[in-house]
């Protein structure tokens, strides 16, 4: 008689942030290795996918304004949030604070990520890295610059976020929001925190 593989549950991941910063090309990308025009997401829609033996749900949460009502009931049962914004447009920057004073203000323990988008518009950047790396510092966060067009850092951030759900139990995500006491620097501009 053989065993049968114990299914994993699969980790829920949210992926917030204003419209156009690349929430979807950034799931495009990490699934299916591709990049491509994308239309906006309406709702939210999910990507299943395993990295490093994590099971990771998904879900891309439109950003246009009307459904900014319904993203909170996507990361309230979110163990990763990915807070995502475009380096080249300063109100969604600020968009990207005021998404995570709202997840601050929840009451579930989550895993927060800030992901500035599109690094490979160097020339066009209005947000510095140092600026991205200080904001999330400062709130105990991740962070990560990437592009989901030249395929910059995203295998790498979605491996960090694996390595950190592994880090935790499930019976430790019913406090308030996960700290990164990650010291590590990289101060390559397109990379990571």
């Amino acid at each position: 008689m053989s065993s049968l593989p114990i299914k994993q549950k699969p980790n829920k991941i949210s992926l917030i942030g204003d419209a156009n910063v690349g929430k979807t090309c950034l799931i495009q990308r990490i699934k299916y290795k591709s990049f491509g025009n994308t239309k906006s997401t309406i709702g939210a829609c999910n990507e299943n996918i395993t990295i490093n033996g994590i099971n990771l749900d998904i879900w891309d949460t439109a950003g246009q304004e009307r459904f900014r009502s319904m993203v909170p009931l996507y990361f309230k049962s979110s163990k990763a949030i990915l807070i995502c914004f475009d380096i080249t447009d300063v109100n969604s920057f600020d968009g990207a604070k005021k998404w995570l004073s709202e997840i601050e203000n929840s009451a579930k323990k989550t895993i927060i990520f800030l992901v500035g988008n599109k690094c490979d518009l160097e020339d066009k950047r209005k947000i510095s890295f140092e600026n991205g790396n200080l904001f999330a510092k400062d709130k105990g966060i991740f962070y990560f610059e990437t592009s989901a067009k030249n395929d910059v850092n995203v295998s790498l951030l979605f491996e960090k976020v694996a390595e950190e759900i592994s880090k935790i139990k499930d019976t430790e995500f019913n406090g308030k929001i996960y700290i990164n006491n990650n010291e590590e620097n990289n101060d390559s501009g397109c990379g990571c925190l």
